[in-house]
């Protein structure tokens, strides 16, 4: 019989998500989910790691060491575990993904937090394929639904502080040398942006609902609610303009201080394509041009949409875009910042 409500449950099965194993625990999406998992004291939490990992982890969380070639070691890992997040490096093997959703089914994990973060278009076949990233976020949906498991996204679209201190191939800002790109018209065209920490308190809000309502009339969340959907989060829905305002606010600059240029989006998001087919060491400079204008693109509208947050379902705080535009110019010089992005497109484009 199919589980639609919390009776239908086994009568000694939990309705609420308490063992959580966290693959990426220690890295830059994975370490604020986890923290907010322990900050909740609700959730066990476990982090799956390749042995001699270096990586540091929150205090508080377990460890279990696993082999990537070796699927026992993962599903011994996974054994008795309720929830699977995975949060990966794109420096990782692109077959990880499938081993660990395979070894959950094999241990018999029922619900996986696939490595989605970003934006996705599910219904709109083109225009997933067109962002460069989406075919392999629906490639790691389709294999959790193919294992028989329940799958939650959370589609946050592009990381603030990250963004906006990666360079010009990004947001647009120049920030060492006070230039902003700004995309027609006018760096007017809106778009969700969330920061880590808020993904963090999303990913640790919503395991921490119940898993299947008790009736039909209960309306409260849950997370049977998101079965096989995203789970739509924002910090902030922003233009470019908005964002240069805020940099402006930061650093007591003003317009007269910087060089505003303007640019059409399509226009580079078709050289960004061209750069990143011709490949060689500017191809990465292709890569982050084609990937952040194509939001800002006519058409695509279903990407940027606020229809569908959740933030308030799952009582996410409003956060201070200037605190983190300030978080973002200390980013500026950093040189673990500057390897990310560089490992970052030079793995995207192969």
């Amino acid at each position: 019989m199919a589980v639609r409500y919390a009776k239908d449950l086994p009568a000694s099965t939990s309705n609420h998500i308490e063992k959580v194993a966290v693959v990426g625990a220690g890295g830059n999406v994975g370490k604020p989910i986890t923290k907010a998992l322990l900050a909740t004291g609700k959730h066990t939490v476990t982090a799956l790691t390749r042995a001699g990992s270096t990586s540091s982890l929150p205090k508080g969380v377990k460890v279990a060491e696993i082999d990537y070639d070796n699927e026992e070691s993962i599903v011994n890992a996974l054994n008795g575990q309720d929830y699977l997040v995975i949060t990966m490096s794109v420096l990782a093997p692109p077959d990880n993904h499938h081993k660990l959703v395979a070894a959950a089914a094999k241990a018999g994990i029922k619900y996986i937090m696939p490595n989605v973060y970003g934006y996705v278009s599910l219904d709109n076949e083109e225009l997933n394929k067109s962002t460069l990233v989406g075919p392999t976020y629906v490639a790691g949906i389709k294999d959790v639904e193919a294992h028989g498991a329940k799958w939650t996204g959370v589609t946050c679209s592009f990381w603030y502080e990250y963004s906006l201190a990666a360079g010009p191939n990004y947001f647009g800002f120049d920030i060492p040398s006070r230039t902003a790109t700004l995309y027609s018209p006018s760096g007017q065209t809106r778009i969700n942006t969330t920061t880590h920490p808020q993904v963090g308190r999303a990913v640790a809000s919503f395991l921490s609902l119940p898993i299947y309502p008790t009736s039909p009339t209960e309306t409260s969340p849950t997370i049977s609610k998101w079965f096989n959907k995203p789970l739509h989060i924002s910090s902030f829905y922003i233009s470019q303009r908005e964002m240069l305002d805020s940099i402006q606010r930061v650093t007591g600059t003003s317009d007269a201080d910087w060089t505003i240029k303007y640019a059409d989006p399509t226009e580079s998001y078709h050289e960004g394509l061209r750069i990143l087919g011709e490949g060689g060491p500017n191809a990465r400079v292709g890569f982050g041009k084609a990937l952040y204008a194509r939001i800002f693109m006519p058409d695509a509208d279903p990407l940027r949409t606020v229809e569908g947050i959740v933030n308030e379902e799952l009582g996410l705080p409003k956060e201070d875009l200037d605190d983190f535009t300030r978080l973002a110019l200390g980013l500026v010089d950093d040189e673990a910042l500057r390897r990310k992005i560089e490992s970052y497109e030079s793995v995207r484009r192969t």
